[in-house]
């Protein structure tokens, strides 16, 4: 059980104020401990990416609102912190990878893709009968940034999720954004299709507050320089706030 140090609380009546990243809310991630949980370690603004915070956020709101045993689906093919982390506090979590096979394309309603889905348990081990997985809560971890943006695939990935959860259940879907120089949101146009569904996702347009938010967390200078510089070619300043 989390502690009531913070006065933020994390909750489907209180996730208006988390659906954007914000430096306040690692206050509340130390105040609570989830930032030790997760990674062994205070984290603090300067020292995080858009993946490190949403390996945060999910543990959070997974501890404060659901009981262990609950069952934890992740959609994604990443070694995600939080998926380690939620296991050991006794959360069924289980991870439904996924392998895009674009096939010939002309226009974006008229591309042909073949997703493969492949649903392991949290030892890493294939469940075979993966229709029979309903899941109490859903999230990813920035994995839909770099899928292909198209209607088919779109629908594909958007009907596997819905009929992985029970009715009524509550998803986080993470996203990363960035604001370029002219004060213009990019992200995944797969996030904008969600926005016209009914998923319980809480997914809003929140771009006007986003850009005039002072509190706004970004990845910092620094940290872009220690982790991601080699790995980059472009520079921090021709990133944009991420």
């Amino acid at each position: 059980m989390l502690s009531n140090k913070s006065p933020i609380g994390i909750s489907p009546e209180t996730f208006k104020d988390f659906i954007y990243s914000k430096n306040k809310h690692f206050k509340y991630f130390q105040d609570n401990g989830i930032d030790i949980a997760v990674f062994g370690k205070t984290i603090n603004p300067e020292e995080s990416d858009a993946r490190i915070y949403q390996n945060l956020l999910v543990f959070a709101y997974v501890t404060q609102n659901l009981k262990p045993g609950s069952v934890i689906l992740e959609i994604g093919n990443s070694n995600s912190p939080v998926f380690k982390a939620l296991s050991l506090k006794g959360y069924d979590c289980r991870k439904l990878n996924f392998k895009i096979n674009d096939r010939e394309t002309d226009t974006y309603d008229n591309v042909k893709t073949k997703i493969e889905w492949i649903l392991k348990n949290d030892k890493g081990e294939i469940i075979k009968d993966e229709d029979t997985t309903i899941a109490d809560f859903l999230y990813s971890v920035s994995e839909f940034d770099k899928i292909s943006e198209t209607h088919e695939l779109f629908e594909s990935v958007y009907i596997k999720m819905k009929n992985s959860v029970k009715p009524m259940a509550y998803s986080l879907l993470c996203f990363v954004g960035s604001i370029n120089k002219d004060k213009q949101i990019w992200n995944n146009k797969f996030l904008n299709y969600l926005s016209g569904k009914n998923f319980n996702s809480n997914i809003t347009d929140q771009n006007s507050l986003i850009i005039k938010d002072k509190d706004l967390f970004f990845l910092s200078e620094s940290f872009f320089e220690k982790h991601w510089k080699l790995s980059n070619e472009i520079k921090y300043e021709e990133l944009g706030k991420m």
